[in-house]
């Protein structure tokens, strides 16, 4: 099963999701639609976890933006493999979920939550022309040794279906 999880203000059908329905065919995908205005973290988290906690089948995380915080949460969590994308690793230093009309109280949540372990099991294609993360290029090599540069910005990555299908392929070899 491939639980995608979609970024701050995204949608379910997102372009991770796209790009996966169109390389996994046999594979369970699942991309439920998140409200991360009305939902505090621990919440999401719950629910996305009880999903996990639901199948018999391995499972590989797939996480967008802010997507990528839950994503890597689940799988040290679960001790799950992870694909991010352009994934915001600190929801507290980015302006667009700060500047929103977030409940601070959320705001305080990530910052407990977040754990500054490295992710054996985290992969990520960080965008070097990432404009919404201008700084996520150390954050992300902090995180794991399994960081590719790609070219595009912060939800357009070049050669999307691509990178993911490399990745995907890792995955199958390994389970």
């Amino acid at each position: 099963m491939i639980l995608n999880i979609h970024g701050f203000m995204g949608v379910a059908d997102n372009k991770n999701f796209q790009a996966l329905q169109g390389i996994c065919q046999g594979e369970q995908l699942i991309s439920p639609q998140l409200d991360y205005l009305q939902q505090p973290p621990g919440q999401i988290l719950a629910a996305l976890a009880a999903v996990i906690q639901r199948t018999r089948e391995p499972v590989l995380l797939v996480g967008q933006s802010l997507g990528g915080w839950f994503a890597n949460q689940l799988s040290l969590r679960f001790l799950l493999p992870c694909i991010l994308t352009s994934p915001c690793l600190n929801p507290n230093g980015c302006e667009i979920i700060t500047h929103s009309a977030i409940p601070r109280s959320y705001l305080q949540d990530y910052r407990q939550e977040s754990c500054p372990v490295r992710n054996p099991m985290a992969h990520i294609l960080c965008s070097r022309q990432d404009e919404v993360l201008p700084h996520n290029i150390p954050l992300c090599r902090a995180l794991t040794h399994q960081v590719r540069l790609v070219n595009g910005d912060h939800s357009d990555i070049e050669n999307r279906t691509s990178e993911l299908m490399a990745l995907l392929d890792l995955w199958k070899a390994r389970r």
